[in-house]
C-alpha cells in the first residue's frame, strides 16, 4: 500500500542524492514513468515527490532541471486534483522554485504559466477547495477581501 510508495519515493530520493549527472537523469526518467503509470497510487508520498522536484529545480543542470519540470507538469496536468489539500501549497512553492530556476528560461517561463493556470483552477473551484479548507481548520477571507496585511486567523 501506500507504505511500499513512500519506501520506492525514498530510494528514489536518496539515489538523486548521487553525484554522478547520469544517474541524476536515469532517476528523474524513472520518477518520470512511475508517475506516468501509476501516480494516483502516490497519495501520501505527494510531499516527497513535490520536495524531491523542487530540490531539482535549484540544481544548476539544465537537462535535469528540464527532466524535473516534465514530472511537474504531469502532476499539475493529470494528478492536481487528486493532490491532498495539504500539498497544494508545497506544489505552488515548487513550481515557484522552477519559475525562479536560473538553468532554463523556456521552463521559468512555463512555469509562471502554470501558476497562472493554477489560479484559474483555483477560482473555479473555489467552493470545493473552501469546504476542503475548512476541514482542515484553514479559513481563507471571504471574497474581495485580504488586500491589507491579513493571513491567516
Amino acid at each position: 500500500g501506500e507504505d511500499m510508495e513512500r519506501r520506492l519515493l525514498a530510494a528514489y530520493e536518496e539515489l538523486y542524492r548521487c553525484q554522478w549527472s547520469d544517474t541524476k537523469g536515469d532517476v528523474l526518467e524513472g520518477l518520470h514513468e512511475v508517475l506516468q503509470s501509476c501516480g494516483e497510487e502516490v497519495r501520501g508520498a505527494w510531499p516527497m515527490v513535490l520536495a524531491m522536484l523542487k530540490g531539482v529545480a535549484q540544481d544548476m543542470d539544465a537537462q535535469q532541471v528540464q527532466q524535473a519540470f516534465t514530472c511537474l507538469k504531469l502532476v499539475r496536468n493529470d494528478f492536481l486534483s487528486a493532490l491532498p489539500i495539504e500539498c497544494l501549497q508545497l506544489l505552488l512553492t515548487t513550481i515557484g522554485a522552477f519559475g525562479v530556476a536560473d538553468a532554463d528560461l523556456n521552463t521559468s517561463l512555463t512555469a509562471i504559466t502554470l501558476l497562472w493556470n493554477i489560479a484559474d483552477f483555483f477560482g473555479r473551484e473555489r467552493g470545493a477547495l473552501l469546504s476542503a479548507f475548512s476541514e482542515v481548520g484553514f479559513h481563507p477571507p471571504p471574497h474581495g477581501e485580504g488586500g491589507g496585511g491579513g493571513g491567516m486567523t
